[in-house]
């Protein structure tokens, strides 16, 4: 079973808007993907660009053993102590309830819109879930200290968010005063860094203290003890739902969405996490290898960053090899600024969409990704692609949108029912 459209260049590229001939290929991602699955140690690529080096770390997928999940711990343990202190980590990690936690504390301290320097613009105050420079991307471990500070030091973790006053925050607040992992050796350390995944678990990967850590959590941990810079690297799960919506017409969004349960039911698939990678890797994968190549480059420009080490899903090294010797040191377009890159541009005249045809392809979307994005704390608008101001429509324009939505929505999920039973 294979799908018949092509659907190509999510972003600009350069050299002559052309992609690596092996990613046009409609069965490469498919392939990847199977060969990914089979992986159970980390694998890693080394390449140097702007004079930096790059080490792109890919975590296995499929672990079906307590002695595998056992041995990988260890390598990840492993992979993270020997990173050299020096270096800054990516990880692809959806930045969006971060960036929402940083905006909303320093809209709260200083009652502008100003982080690291650089401008929030009006925009993304209404969607604070969209980076508007690679900055907003860095994670702030003093922001985490917010989440378990008691009530009379938080005007202190205000004024060290405010001023970056790192050094003094280093004096004061233990946990991140950039000793490395000899304090997990001793009780109190334990319980700090029990403390410490517990906050990451809720404030960067949107879930509670009960549920089984990501893999990432011991890497992100490590690398803080380390004192490394952190950088969420992941596309951030609305923009990718708006630039999916934007390219892909709903006619074949639909028949994807049947394809796709087809091939779960035949072969009695419990998750359908994953499937759209192993059918549709070209529509669903490659804008994410593009996102986490351009992200890659950028950093290496920053003056800040010596070398990087990047963390990604084993499925994505392959891809992102075959980009970085394709557009080598011309690299892909890296002279366009992160908005200038993360801009939208509409669909073709052919395919535009009327309001409630753009309601039915991301309540569509939600039921091919299952993951209740509507339904998130930090989603502020739910619907930016029918406004900017989504609180500013009337509440008779909101009630019918909503019912739009949850009509569309439970259609689908009935079909899926249908489908599956």
């Amino acid at each position: 079973m294979k799908l018949t459209r092509n659907l190509r260049k999510f972003f600009s590229t350069s050299k002559q808007n052309t992609l690596p001939p092996k990613l046009e290929d409609p069965t490469f991602y498919t392939e990847n993907q199977e060969k990914s699955m089979s992986h159970t140690g980390v694998q890693s690529y080394k390449f140097n660009f702007n004079k930096k080096e790059v080490t792109i770390y890919g975590l296995p997928q499929n672990l079906d053993s307590e002695l595998l999940q056992s041995q990988y711990i260890q390598e990840l343990s492993e992979t993270a102590v020997n990173v050299d202190k020096s270096k800054n980590n990516l990880f692809q990690i959806d930045p969006s309830l971060h960036l929402f936690e940083k905006r909303k504390v320093i809209k709260q301290i200083q009652k502008q819109t100003q982080f690291s320097g650089h401008a929030v613009d009006d925009l993304s105050l209404v969607n604070p879930t969209i980076p508007s420079n690679i900055f907003e991307l860095d994670m702030e471990p003093y922001l985490l200290e917010l989440t378990r500070a008691k009530e009379e030091d938080i005007q202190e973790l205000y004024e060290i968010i405010k001023n970056k006053d790192y050094e003094k925050a280093k004096e004061t607040h233990e946990f991140f005063n950039g000793r490395n992992q000899e304090i997990l050796e001793t009780e109190e350390g334990q319980k700090m860094y029990e403390e410490l995944c517990q906050t990451i678990q809720q404030k960067i990967f949107n879930k509670k203290p009960d549920q089984p850590y990501n893999d990432y959590m011991t890497l992100i941990v490590l690398s803080l003890l380390r004192g490394n810079k952190i950088i969420l690297g992941d596309v951030p799960q609305l923009y990718f739902r708006l630039l999916l919506a934007s390219k892909i017409d709903l006619p074949y969004l639909r028949e994807i969405f049947k394809q796709m349960l087809q091939f779960q039911k035949d072969n009695d698939i419990q998750q359908v996490e994953g499937i759209y990678n192993i059918l549709m890797g070209q529509i669903f994968q490659q804008p994410v290898d593009f996102y986490l190549y351009y992200l890659i480059q950028q950093q290496t420009f920053r003056d800040d960053v010596d070398s990087l080490s990047c963390y990604v899903s084993q499925q994505h090294i392959e891809p992102l090899k075959i980009i970085s010797q394709y557009y080598g040191e011309e690299g892909f377009c890296k002279t366009e600024t992160f908005q200038q890159f993360m801009q939208i541009h509409k669909a073709d005249s052919s395919q535009t969409s009327y309001d409630a045809e753009a309601i039915e392809k991301h309540a569509l979307l939600e039921v091919i990704f299952g993951t209740d994005l509507w339904n998130q704390s930090f989603i502020v608008n739910q619907f930016p692609y029918i406004s900017e101001d989504y609180l500013a429509l009337t509440e008779n324009d909101k009630i019918q949108i909503q019912k739009i939505y949850f009509t569309q929505l439970q259609k689908y999920q009935k079909l899926k029912e249908k489908i599956l039973a």
